[in-house]
Formats: structure tokens, sequence, C-alpha cells
């Protein structure tokens, strides 16, 4: 097997922790979810959820990408793939599939997307900013 071949195990090893943070997306987002009228005071609330989800998801992609690769070699494109394309279509994904597939319990919403695209977008940002700094 050649030495930058992953396995299945190897992957969920080094990539645990996002994978944990991108389940809990996916279950928050399907699941019903129930008014509550404390939150209605704050505004654009469910924005800055959304917000805080997917650049919490890039983070963890990042530090998980980090780990893995810290005295090895680093690929720019994955970990742009990983920590911004991935969320971004995952929270495209799951905005569709909350329009379509929840029975009128959720919705989706094109502001929600654009506010999971901010999320992974602004953490992308800061965390290329960072690792330049390092000189990685």
């Amino acid at each position: 097997m050649d030495k930058e071949t992953l396995s299945t195990y190897d992957y969920l090893r080094r990539y645990w922790r996002s994978l944990t943070v991108m389940s809990a997306v996916w279950v928050l987002s399907l699941m019903p979810v129930p008014e509550v009228p404390e939150l209605a005071d704050v505004p654009m609330w469910d924005k800055w959820t959304h917000m805080v989800m997917y650049g919490g998801l890039s983070l963890t992609v990042w530090f998980d990408y980090w780990l893995a690769h810290r005295r090895g070699r680093w690929s720019w494109v994955c970990l742009w793939l990983a920590g911004w394309v991935v969320p971004v279509l995952t929270g495209g994904l799951l905005e569709i599939l909350q329009a379509n597939c929840t029975g009128g319990m959720r919705n989706g919403d094109w502001l929600d997307f654009w506010a999971d695209g901010i999320g992974a977008t602004v953490t992308n940002l800061v965390g290329w900013l960072l690792l330049r700094r390092r000189g990685c």
C-alpha cells in the first residue's frame, strides 16, 4: 500500500472530531425544533446560529487537518476543499432537505445557506491567516 494512501480506519482516527461535528450538524438541522419565544427578541438569532455551526464545523476540520499534518506535507487544496467546500455544500444540501423532506416541520431558507457560507468563510480566512503567520 502506498505511504500516502489512508485506510478508512486512518480517516476515522484522524478526523473523528470533524465527523462528530458534521453528524451533530446533520442531526440538529433535520430534527424538529419547537418555537423558542425567548429568542424571538434576538435579531437574526437563527442566522447567527448557522454562522456559528458552520464556522465551528470548518474550525474542527482545520484543527483535525493541522493535527494530522503538522509534521508532514500540507495540501492547501485539500484543506480548503474539506474546510470550506464541504461545509458550504453540506449547508446547501441540508437546506434543500429541510424544504423537501421534513414534512413541513423545517423549512429551507436561502439566507440560512448564506449564513452557513459566511460562517465557513470567516473561519477559513482566519485559519489561513493564522497558519500563514506561523509559516505553514
